[in-house]
């Protein structure tokens, strides 16, 4: 059981780190004018102040990984599918920032 729990503890360790960094490289891209945000709410938060953006998407990120955290035990599948599910889609974000990366700066 302790490596379980261990081994999930570092991936939702792994899923802080994945939303923090694509919270500042959304901050990045938007901000410089190279990029637009899709998310409506993100775009209400980037305009009324870019550091609330930042406090708000991490906050809930985090909020997001605790909730998984506490529940482990007693929503096993559950908490198994949507930890799956959000590495997924942090996976292709981190690819789309990395392609952006990429394209970004070959044309400088």
């Amino acid at each position: 059981m302790l490596r379980t729990n261990k081994a999930f503890f570092n991936i939702l360790l792994i899923l802080f780190f994945l939303n923090l960094g694509d919270a500042f490289a959304t901050y990045y891209w938007v901000v410089s004018g190279v990029a637009e945000e899709l998310n409506p709410i993100a775009i209400a938060l980037l305009e009324a102040s870019p550091i609330l953006f930042l406090i708000f998407k991490c906050l809930f990120g985090s909020l997001a990984l605790v909730f998984l955290w506490l529940f482990r035990e007693k929503y096993k599948k559950i908490t198994l599918i949507v930890t799956v599910c959000w590495s997924f889609v942090y996976f292709l974000i981190l690819s789309y920032h990395i392609k952006f990366i990429i394209d970004y700066y070959k044309f400088l």
